[in-house]
């Protein structure tokens, strides 16, 4: 299994929830989740092949949302 973290400005659930959905689309095969309670606003992605990191970057930044890889 694969996981990215990705340290986010997400800061509303409902919209978080259109992301997810939204990422859901483009990247069937991952499994994501959203812990809004850290401080980092954590996105998650895991997958059994490779993560297609810039792609979600990409989505997001496209939204005018801030991410980045947590390293």
């Amino acid at each position: 299994m694969t996981v990215e973290v990705f340290k986010t400005n997400m800061d509303c659930p409902h919209r978080a929830q259109d992301a997810l959905t939204g990422l859901q689309s483009l990247f069937p095969d991952y499994v994501l989740s959203f812990d809004l309670e850290d401080c980092d606003r954590i996105l998650k992605v895991a997958t059994t092949g490779s993560i297609a990191s810039e792609g979600i970057l990409e989505f997001f930044r496209s939204r005018n949302y801030q991410i980045e890889v947590l390293v």
